[in-house]
């Protein structure tokens, strides 16, 4: 499963899909502590991980906006 499945949620479902992407955020920030100064290519995939996440963050925010317009 997915959080882009899910289509309800109830308070401890939402709290734990607050905490897998709370666990995903510190897993990519260990990556590149560990790995971004290793070279151009390990910083360049690093940005682009960065930027990948900010884009997925963005869609959450989106879909977030959208659920309390529907409150």
């Amino acid at each position: 499963m997915t959080s882009w499945n899910v289509s309800a949620a109830n308070d401890a479902g939402w709290r734990h899909l607050q905490q897998r992407l709370r666990d995903g955020y510190d897993a990519l920030r260990r990556a590149i502590a560990g790995h971004a100064s290793e070279g151009a290519e390990a910083f360049g995939g690093s940005a682009a991980a960065v930027a990948h996440a900010a884009y997925h963050l963005g869609a959450i925010r989106q879909m977030t906006l959208a659920v309390k317009k529907r409150l």
